[in-house]
């Protein structure tokens, strides 16, 4: 029997709660190729009730075949379903199909609507249904779209969370795949990294992933990555996007040695070890723009081989009522479905703040809703949370705080070594001739001290523009020398705030590059 059945059938028998609101992965197969609401009603069979019926607001009851209920005119089932339920001499048990159309977070806005929930309140409060044998299940994709007096009512509700299925459970729908499958498919994966590549996708996804791949013979990695993109835009919107970390480490990244060294030791290692007791919850990188903060964020997925995602928390928001927490819950549970994953956050000092205007209740729900997510311990090492901050100070310190934002680390302009490291990491990925010695290397890094990594980058791409304009056939240090008198730096007093703020909001010495472990 599955986690969450269990649940249900434990919780039921000890006389615990009767009532269940099941959410999450529901329109998923709950193994191989069967439905979750076939699984429902296996259970409930097998838990002996004598009547199970189905209701939603289109169709009405639906009763299993082999119980005793009768079908009832559709303006009355609803009813049925209140009087039956709280009958103290029966055993009954109702599913109730998109409740969010019967008990909508907005109910106020209808008369009727309001008129079912004070009918179910009473129900689920009275003492007839919570000392009865009989049962109700809502069964919703998200608990946040029901109307919160639902969601609270009365001692005997539990909410159930069906997860999206794990690596085991991934792989298990893939060998099922495979020994349904009438055709052979060519595939430069195995199994296992399959599986590995399609966390956070349900087992109909990944059917949709193998069924296409049938069809074409071939099974690859980049289109199981552009489907897992497609899915995630369809099931979150513009809320998720999944970053480019396939094939990146922490090589491909110059400079900041000791904080790769540092994520290398307490992130990757850990991560990939499943010693998840010492990695950070979150990580906030500070420091002026064009630093490499998103790009690293990209290369550390990478190295853990993890899948990052960003997350917009300015899509989130929304001017109905419930609508934005209902879209945040949603993400909580495709972060939890998507680990071990590494979730980055932009422009954290501007997009994310606690508001005390009452006109902005939502904005204050979504953020004790994100500091509670943060906090929770299960997600350590699982979901590692990479904010970035070009103004530090400026950020919450309800988020700063040690179990959330753990780590504050400084992203500054470049020293010389590192200079030279950033343009050899940015000629090498060029396609032309380079002529460039070691000591005009360091020259290079001389004239451009103060200058960020992504104006180096600017610099070899100008290089690149001009060789192409003076019909050149190698970058050498004339042409670089000549790119770099081009591009300006945006260096003023804006710049050195920045790396004042980001080196004063460091927690800890071994993130400055001046100290290291043996002093």
């Amino acid at each position: 029997m599955l986690n969450w059945m269990n649940d249900i059938f434990n919780r039921y028998k000890s006389g615990v709660s009767n009532f269940f609101i099941v959410q999450g992965n529901i329109y998923d197969y709950a193994e191989k190729s069967v439905p979750v609401i076939t699984k429902i009603n296996k259970l409930l069979y097998e838990m002996n009730f004598q009547e199970i019926a189905t209701f939603d607001q289109q169709d009405g009851l639906f009763f299993r075949e082999g119980t005793y209920g009768t079908k009832q005119p559709n303006q009355t089932d609803f009813e049925y379903i209140v009087r039956s339920i709280s009958n103290p001499d029966k055993k009954a048990a109702f599913i109730m199909l998109f409740p969010e159309f019967t008990f909508p977070s907005n109910t106020n806005n209808d008369p009727y609507g309001y008129g079912k929930l004070i009918s179910m309140m009473k129900c689920l409060t009275s003492a007839n249904f919570q000392k009865s044998n009989n049962m109700l299940i809502l069964l919703v994709d998200n608990a946040f779209k029901i109307d919160e007096r639902i969601r609270t009512t009365g001692p005997s509700t539990t909410m159930i969370t069906i997860p999206h299925p794990n690596t085991k459970e991934r792989l298990e729908m893939i060998e099922f795949l495979n020994e349904t499958s009438q055709k052979k498919i060519n595939s430069e994966l195995n199994d296992q990294q399959f599986a590995n590549l399609t966390a956070g996708l349900s087992r109909i996804q990944i059917e949709d992933i193998y069924l296409n791949a049938e069809s074409c013979g071939q099974l690859d990695k980049k289109d199981i990555i552009k489907k897992k993109q497609e899915f995630l835009s369809k099931e979150y919107g513009d809320v998720l996007e999944l970053l480019e970390s396939d094939g990146l480490t922490f090589d491909d990244f110059a400079g900041q040695e000791h904080v790769k060294e540092y994520c290398k030791e307490m992130i990757v290692n850990p991560m990939t070890n499943g010693e998840l007791d010492l990695v950070p919850k979150g990580v906030l990188l500070m420091g002026p723009p064009g630093t490499g903060k998103s790009y690293f964020a990209k290369c550390l997925a990478g190295e853990a081989s993890a899948t990052a995602v960003l997350l917009k928390m300015e899509k989130i928001k929304s001017k109905w009522v419930g609508e934005s927490e209902s879209k945040l819950a949603k993400v909580f549970m495709g972060l939890q479905a998507l680990s071990p994953v590494i979730v980055f956050l932009d422009e954290l000092d501007q997009s994310f703040h606690r508001s005390s205007s009452d006109t902005q209740s939502v904005d204050r729900n979504q953020f004790g809703m994100m500091l509670q997510f943060l906090s929770e311990p299960e997600n350590r090492g699982k979901i590692v949370w990479l904010g970035a901050a070009n103004y530090p100070n400026k950020v919450d310190e309800a988020l700063k705080r040690p179990g959330r934002f753990d780590k504050k680390i400084p992203f500054l302009p470049p020293s010389k070594e590192e200079i030279v490291e950033i343009f050899k990491i940015h000629l090498k990925s060029s396609k032309f001739k380079i002529d460039v010695s070691e000591d005009e290397m360091q020259s290079l890094a001389v004239m451009l001290e103060g200058y960020t990594p992504a104006e180096i980058e600017a610099i070899v791409l100008k290089a690149k523009e001009l060789l192409k304009r003076k019909k050149l056939t190698k970058i050498d240090f004339k042409l670089l020398q000549l790119a770099g008198e081009y591009t300006l730096s945006v260096k003023n007093e804006r710049i050195d705030e920045m790396v004042k703020i980001a080196i004063e909001e460091c927690s800890d010495r071994e993130f400055l590059c001046t100290y290291n472990l043996s002093q």
